[in-house]
C-alpha cells in the first residue's frame, strides 16, 4: 500500500495515461485500503523517513502501528512534502491519530535557529516551519469534512453557497421537475460525448468560482448565514428564521449544526487547537517580531481558512484587528500579501456587521 500511495505522489493525482473511469476507482480505493487499521500508520509515514534510517520497533496486535516521527526528522523538507501530501490524501482516522499528527507538527514550529546558525540553517528551519503551518491548515480543515471528519475519501467539505435556494411553491415546483426532465436528457448526452465538461445541477451548485474545483477547498467555502450560526449569532434554539436587517431574513445553518455534532462525536478539542494558533499567528504578526516574511504569510493564509472553524466572536475581531494593522505596517508593494489582508478584513467585516 505504501508504494501505490507513493505512485500516486509521484504521478501527482494525474493518470493521464488511465482512462478517467478508471482512474477514479482506482485512486478510491487505494485511499480506502490506505485507511484501514492494519496498514494506516505505516502509509501513512513518509518513505524518505525509511530511508534516511529511521529504525522503531512496530506495535499493535499486528505489529504493524508506526510511532509518531521525532522531531529531527520533521526537520527534512523533502520528508515534509511527503507528510503534507499524505495528510491531504489520507486524513485521520481516529483522534489519537489527530493528536499525534498535531503535536509532530507543533514541535516543528518550536524550532528556532541558533545565534551559531549559519543563513542556510536558518532559511531551511523557515521553510520547515513553513510546510508545518500548511500541513496544520490542511489538518484542521479535514474537520470541515461531512459526513466522516478528516475523511476525505468518503466525505465532502462543507460548502454552502451564498445564494439562498428557491422557496418552495406550485411555481418552484413546476420548475425543478422541469429542470430534472433536462438534466437527465442533459446528462445521458454528456455520457455519449468524450469531450463534455461536467454537467452542473442548476438547483445544487455551488459559488460559480467554484465550479471549476468544487472538491478543493477555497476561501469561500460557507455563506454568511454559517459563519453567524458558528457564532451563535443566530441561535439554533430560536425560531428557524431570524431578522437581522430590516427585511432580510437569514436561516439557521442546518450544515453547521451537523458539523458541530459529528465534530461533538469524534471528540476532537478544536477550540483549544485555534487558541494555540491563534496566540501563535499574534506574535509572528507583530511589527516588531522580526518574522520572516514567508512565515508571516504563511500565517495569514493560514487564518483565512481556519476562521471557517471559529466559534467566537472575539476571534474575528482579533482577525480584522490584525490584519488591519499588518495592511498598515507592511509595504504596499507586496501586493501578493495584501489581496490576502483585503480578502481577510472584509470576511472579518462581514461577520462583525462593521
Amino acid at each position: 500500500m505504501g508504494t501505490l500511495v507513493l505512485w500516486l505522489e509521484r504521478t501527482e493525482l494525474r493518470m493521464d495515461n488511465i482512462p478517467t473511469f478508471l482512474a477514479t476507482p482506482i485512486k478510491s480505493l487505494i485511499v480506502t485500503l490506505s485507511r484501514m487499521p492494519l496498514v494506516n500508520s505505516y502509509v501513512a509515514t513518509p518513505p524518505e523517513a525509511w530511508r534516511q534510517g529511521w529504525t522503531v520497533e512496530l506495535g499493535g496486535p499486528s505489529r504493524t502501528t508506526v510511532p509518531p516521527l521525532p522531531v529531527e526528522y520533521l526537520q527534512d523538507i523533502d520528508l515534509l512534502y511527503q507528510l503534507i501530501f499524505r495528510v491531504t490524501l489520507l486524513g485521520w482516522t481516529s483522534r489519537q491519530q489527530f493528536e499525534e499528527t498535531w503535536m509532530s507538527l507543533l514541535s516543528v514550529l518550536s524550532l528556532n535557529p541558533s545565534e551559531n546558525s549559519s543563513p542556510e540553517e536558518t532559511a531551511l528551519l523557515v521553510q520547515a516551519s513553513s510546510l508545518a503551518v500548511q500541513a496544520i491548515t490542511a489538518l484542521l480543515v479535514q474537520t470541515l469534512l461531512l459526513p466522516v471528519p478528516g475523511d476525505p475519501n468518503t466525505s465532502q467539505l462543507v460548502h454552502q453557497p451564498r445564494d439562498k435556494p428557491l422557496p418552495s411553491s406550485s411555481f418552484s415546483g413546476k420548475l425543478r421537475l422541469i429542470h430534472k426532465l433536462l438534466f437527465w436528457r442533459l446528462q445521458d448526452q454528456e455520457l455519449l460525448s468524450a469531450d463534455a465538461g461536467k454537467l452542473d445541477h442548476v438547483f445544487q451548485r455551488g459559488n460559480l468560482e467554484r465550479v471549476a474545483a468544487p472538491r478543493r477547498y477555497g476561501y469561500s467555502q460557507v455563506s454568511l448565514e454559517y459563519l453567524w450560526t458558528a457564532i451563535r449569532i443566530l441561535d439554533p434554539k430560536d425560531s428557524t428564521e431570524t431578522a437581522v436587517t430590516g427585511k432580510v431574513k437569514l436561516s439557521v445553518s442546518k450544515a453547521c449544526l451537523e458539523r458541530e455534532q459529528c465534530l461533538a462525536a469524534s471528540g476532537l478539542d478544536l477550540h483549544s487547537c485555534l487558541h494555540f494558533l491563534l496566540d501563535l499567528y499574534s506574535q509572528w504578526t507583530l511589527p516588531q517580531s522580526g518574522t520572516p516574511l514567508r512565515l508571516v504569510k504563511e500565517a495569514i493564509t493560514s487564518v483565512l481558512s481556519i476562521s471557517d472553524l471559529f466559534t467566537e466572536r472575539a476571534q474575528f475581531q482579533w482577525m480584522l484587528e490584525t490584519f488591519l494593522e499588518l495592511s498598515r505596517s507592511h509595504p504596499s508593494e507586496d501586493e501578493i500579501l495584501h489581496q490576502y489582508l483585503v480578502l481577510g478584513c472584509c470576511k472579518a467585516a462581514s461577520v462583525l456587521g462593521v
